[in-house]
């Protein structure tokens, strides 16, 4: 890499990872508290909201083959709707899901550019840029899989909801439904947890080794304050 590129992109991560550090995370951090305090994730509030979501759409399923019996005529196939209070929850938190895999990305760069050449002597600072630099790829990854999940979801619902609208009258099929979204409910509340606890300790670990990560083998504390 051309040594006027290598500076232009070093002095561009620095530059984007300061600014998440000094202002974005802690912001990230208390937008996630207060989410966390509304209706939408407290978690009993969530659950039964959510399930009465689901059974309600099972229940008028149901009462549309009894009353089809009674007419003598076949049950009509109503349409099996998405869990509505799955999807605002996801539409909440899917925000912070893609911001936290930016930042990773963002900081994982920043190191890695930051790490010097190969040579002997104390390599104590690299150390702490390597440890730094997989817990950082691990909060991006994480934040990857977050996405993948609510994928998965909606097929597995999708497959359960063909079975209710194949076999109707068999219960375990609706109760199928309302477990999957009680299931999914309780995994976005616990990712959107687990992106304010990435936050925090991602914001507390470049804190803390601040010095290390931007001159790993200079010990010059007053020539470096990435947070301010």
């Amino acid at each position: 890499m051309p040594v006027a590129v290598g500076d232009y992109l070093r002095a561009y991560f620095t530059r984007e990872a300061e600014e998440r550090l000094r202002d974005s995370f802690p912001n990230k951090i208390r937008e996630i508290d207060d989410l966390l305090r509304e209706s939408l994730f407290d978690l009993n509030t969530g659950i039964r909201r959510v399930r009465q979501c689901a059974d309600g759409v099972t229940n008028q399923l149901e009462l549309a083959i009894v009353e089809a019996k009674k007419e003598g005529t076949a049950p009509l196939q109503l349409p099996i709707t998405s869990n509505e209070v799955l999807e605002q929850a996801y539409a909440a938190t899917r925000p912070f899901i893609l911001q936290l895999i930016e930042d990773s990305q963002i900081l994982r760069m920043w190191v890695q550019l930051n790490i010097p050449r190969i040579e002997d002597g104390n390599n104590f600072g690299v150390s702490v840029q390597e440890e730094v630099l997989m817990e950082t790829s691990k909060a991006e990854m994480e934040a990857s899989s977050m996405l993948d999940f609510f994928g998965d979801y909606l097929m597995y619902r999708a497959k359960v909801a063909s079975k209710i609208c194949k076999w109707p009258t068999l219960s375990d099929y609706r109760r199928a439904l309302s477990d999957t979204d009680e299931g999914a409910y309780i995994r976005l509340r616990m990712n959107i947890r687990d992106i304010r606890n990435h936050y925090s300790h991602l914001y507390d670990m470049y804190h803390k080794n601040a010095l290390k990560l931007r001159m790993p083998r200079n010990d010059a504390e007053s020539q470096i304050n990435i947070m301010y």
